[in-house]
């Protein structure tokens, strides 16, 4: 009887011993588990982050060969870099070509057909580039000249073709001789690209432009990003591949955009790609 009573005390539950090896193990494999979850879960965010990376990079590649491959070097326009530095490019954007089909008041106001451009000048901030041609032989003065936009609206050719008529106003840059019909009318902005610090703190490529009616330019929007601190940098380069900051003999840009560290003890990675400005007579 007493056997049988020791043998049920014995049954009754584990003993200390026994639930701190249970307990022990139990930690042993949570410990396990919860480092896996977590290598798993660094690289779920690494491959987020390289996809990330990797849109950024050809988002970047895209936009700017869309803004910076069109822009020309044409000695008689003068180039369409106004100004430049590591960080930023303040350019004229084409944004419409037309050609005149009508001119009245010595070229102070004309009709045009549609060229190329997807919006029609807007004189917030659009201006006008207009040739000049020369009047004879001996005339070496041909010329684009800068107008401002003033009044547009409908009009005809003397065709009857649809036309937009164009108040022009030239400013300084009046010699009395005015464009004729057939010659071309380039509608630009002024835009920058600016890689800066936004409200978030984060750091983007933007845009803004200038608007022509108030003197300044907008307030820069992002367009690409974000990226690291110092992370992207623009490099200007001559005929001969030397650096150069002058705009008149850019003429190609380079852009460098230093991608992050993907793991600890690494060496983050450099983009690098590059655009060659059109030498063309405009």
């Amino acid at each position: 009887m007493a056997r049988e009573l020791s043998e049920m005390t014995r049954r009754r539950g584990f003993s200390l011993v026994e639930l701190v090896v249970v307990m022990v193990l139990s930690g042993f494999l949570a410990s396990i588990g919860l480092g896996m979850l977590l290598a798993h879960r660094r690289s779920l965010e690494q491959a987020i982050a390289a996809v990330s990376i990797n849109a950024n990079v050809r988002i970047l590649s895209g936009f700017l060969g869309l803004e910076l491959r069109g822009l020309g070097r044409g000695r008689t326009t003068g180039p369409d870099l106004l100004d430049v530095d590591s960080v930023s490019i303040t350019y004229r954007s084409p944004s419409a070509l037309f050609t005149i089909c009508a001119v009245q008041l010595d070229g102070r106001m004309v009709a045009v057909t549609r060229g190329f451009g997807v919006d029609l000048p807007d004189r917030e901030v659009d201006s006008i580039r207009v040739y000049v041609g020369r009047r004879d032989a001996s005339d070496s003065g041909s010329v684009w000249v800068t107008a401002a936009l003033g009044s547009s609206g409908p009009a005809r050719c003397p065709n009857g073709s649809p036309a937009l008529a164009m108040q022009l106003d030239y400013g300084s840059a009046w010699s009395g001789r005015g464009p004729v019909p057939g010659a071309p009318l380039r509608a630009f902005r002024v835009q920058r690209l600016r890689f800066y610090r936004a409200s978030d703190g984060r750091y983007y490529l933007g845009l803004s432009r200038f608007k022509r009616t108030r003197g300044r330019f907008t307030v820069t929007q992002p367009v690409v990003g974000p990226f690291d601190k110092g992370g992207l940098r623009f490099r200007y380069y001559d005929a001969s591949g030397s650096a150069t900051g002058d705009v008149e003999n850019v003429q190609s840009i380079g852009v460098e955009v230093r991608l992050p560290t993907m793991a600890e003890g690494t060496q983050s990675s450099t983009y690098r790609t590059s655009f060659a400005l059109r030498n063309v007579v405009r």
